[in-house]
C-alpha cells in the first residue's frame, strides 16, 4: 500500500499566493507506535559522546557547521566558524577571555566591546564591514560558496542581521538567500531604505528562502507604540516631573549596552549631561563620536541629576538605596535630594488596550494612537516615583507581520522560545493573511 500524500507545506508563499484562502492543513501525526527515524546530524557523535549540548537547529546555519549566536555549544568537533549578531549575554554567552574555538565574525562595535569587555584576543575577531558582500573561507563551509552581508538590526549598538547566500560550485545557479536577524525591532520605512530590503521586496515571493526570526514577543497582545513615540512619551513624563527641579533626582533603567535613544533624546531635549559609572562610561566610548562624547557624559555625580543605571535597580528598593547614597555622597548637602524619579523602558511595561470584540482583527494589526497615560504605566510610594515605559528594541506583534508580508519568506525559523515554533509560526502566517485582506480591501 502507498503510503499517504504528505500535507502541503503552511509557509507565507501559501498563504499569500492563495489571496484570502487560508491553508488549513496541519502535519499529520505518528500514530504507527514507531519513533520517527531521523537522519544523524553532524552534531551527534559529539553530543553522545563528549557530553555536548546538541545546537538547535535555529543556532545552525543550513547546509553547513557554521554556528551563530550558538557559542554555549563550542567544541573542537562541532565548528571553528561562528558569528555573533551582538554583544546580549544571552547571545555571546560562553565566550570568555581564553577563547581559542575558532574565528567570531561581527561588527566593529561588537568587536570592540569583545575586546574591552570579555578581553578576547583579537587574533580571533573578523570584524565585517557594513552593506558589503564578504566571502567566508572555511571548512565549516561544507563545500557551499557563502557570502554575507550585514546591515543594520535596529536593535542596541552594533546589533546587525546577517544575509548569508549559499551556493554549490557545481550548481552556481541554485543559490539560497537566508536572513538571520539575531534580534530585531523592524520598522517598514526604516528597513526599506536599505538596498537590500528594497531588493527582498521587488523580488518574487519566495525568493529569500529562509528567515531565522526573532520572536520574543510574538503575541498578538504585544502591538506597543513605535520607539518614536515611547521616546516622545517619557520626553513628556519627564518634562511634567520638571527635571530642571535639582532635588529631584532622575534615573534612567539600562542594559549594560540597550536603551541608549532613551536617555540621549532626553538629555538632547532638556540639554543636561547624563552621569554614568565607570564602566558604562568606557562602553558607551566605543560607539558614540569622541567630539560629542563629553559634552553629553560625565562620571561626576555633582555634576546632573540625570543618572543611568541598570534596568534592574529601577525598582523601590534599588531607587532608594541610589537615593540614600547619592545624598551621602552629595557634596552640596544644602541642597540635597527629596524625591527620585526611575524610567523603565521595557516592551514588557507595555499595557495593552482591552480588546475589541467587534473589531479585534483589525485593532490587533493596527493599534490606534493613545494619549500619554494609556501607555505609560505610573506607581508612587512616598518619594519615588516610577515610569514604565513602553519602548522596546524587539519587534512588536504588528511588526513582525509587517516584516514577513515585506520579506516574504519561503520559510520561517523562530529563534526564541523554539518549543513553541510551530504555535509562533501558525499565530504570524494567521495574522499575515488578515492583514494582507485589510491591505487589499484599502487599495
Amino acid at each position: 500500500m502507498a503510503p499517504p500524500k504528505p500535507p502541503p507545506k503552511r509557509n507565507l508563499n501559501s498563504v499569500l499566493l492563495a489571496g484570502a484562502a487560508l491553508a488549513k492543513s496541519a502535519p499529520k501525526k505518528n500514530t504507527s507506535g514507531n519513533p520517527k527515524r531521523y537522519k544523524k546530524s553532524i552534531w551527534s557523535t559529539t553530543a553522545s559522546h563528549n557530553n555536548i549540548p546538541t545546537p538547535p537547529k535555529y543556532k545552525i546555519l543550513p547546509q553547513t557547521s557554521i554556528l551563530i549566536d550558538g557559542f554555549k555549544y563550542v567544541h573542537p568537533n562541532t565548528s571553528s566558524t561562528y558569528f555573533l549578531t551582538h554583544f546580549h549575554f544571552d547571545h555571546y554567552g560562553g565566550i570568555t577571555s581564553n577563547w581559542s574555538a575558532g574565528t567570531i565574525y561581527c561588527s566593529s562595535i561588537t568587536s570592540k566591546l569583545l575586546q574591552q569587555q570579555l578581553n578576547v584576543d583579537a587574533k580571533y575577531i573578523q570584524e565585517l564591514p557594513m552593506n558589503e558582500a564578504y566571502t567566508i573561507i572555511s571548512k565549516d563551509c561544507k563545500g557551499m560558496d557563502v557570502t554575507v552581508t550585514l546591515t543594520d538590526a535596529n536593535h542596541c549598538p552594533g546589533a546587525v542581521i546577517f544575509f548569508f547566500t549559499l551556493k554549490k560550485p557545481t550548481r552556481p545557479k541554485a543559490i539560497k538567500r537566508i536572513l538571520h536577524v539575531g534580534d530585531f525591532r523592524w520598522n517598514t520605512p526604516l528597513f526599506l531604505k536599505n538596498s537590500l530590503y528594497i531588493k527582498i521586496k521587488t523580488k518574487p515571493v519566495g525568493w529569500l528562502n529562509e528567515l531565522f526570526l526573532d520572536t520574543t514577543y510574538c503575541d498578538e497582545k504585544y502591538c506597543f507604540p513605535e520607539q518614536g513615540e515611547a521616546v516622545k512619551a517619557t520626553i513628556e513624563c519627564v518634562e511634567n516631573e520638571d527635571i530642571k527641579n535639582l532635588s529631584t533626582l532622575f534615573l534612567f533603567g539600562a542594559y549594560t549596552i540597550g536603551k541608549e535613544k532613551v536617555f540621549l533624546e532626553v538629555a538632547k531635549k532638556f540639554k543636561k549631561k547624563i552621569y554614568v559609572d565607570s564602566q558604562r562610561y568606557k562602553i558607551l566610548s566605543t560607539f558614540i563620536k569622541s567630539d560629542e562624547f563629553e559634552k553629553i557624559f560625565t562620571r561626576n555625580q555633582n555634576e546632573t541629576n540625570m543618572w543611568v543605571v541598570s534596568l534592574g535597580n529601577i525598582v523601590n528598593k534599588g531607587m532608594k538605596e541610589i537615593l540614600e547614597s547619592a545624598n551621602k555622597s552629595k557634596k552640596t548637602l544644602s541642597n540635597p535630594y527629596y524625591r527620585v524619579v526611575g524610567f523603565r523602558p521595557s516592551g514588557w511595561s507595555f499595557n495593552p488596550p482591552k480588546k475589541n470584540t467587534s473589531n479585534k482583527k483589525q485593532t490587533l494589526l493596527n493599534p490606534i494612537k493613545r494619549s500619554i497615560p494609556d501607555i505609560v504605566s505610573h506607581r508612587v510610594s512616598g518619594s519615588i516615583s516610577i515610569y514604565g515605559i513602553p519602548y522596546s528594541e524587539h519587534s512588536s506583534f504588528s511588526e513582525l507581520v509587517d516584516c514577513l508580508l515585506c520579506l516574504r519568506p519561503v520559510k520561517i525559523t523562530p529563534t526564541v522560545g523554539a518549543g513553541r515554533s510551530e504555535e509562533q509560526v501558525d499565530l504570524l502566517l494567521t495574522a499575515c493573511r488578515v492583514e494582507a485582506e485589510r491591505r487589499m480591501y484599502e487599495e
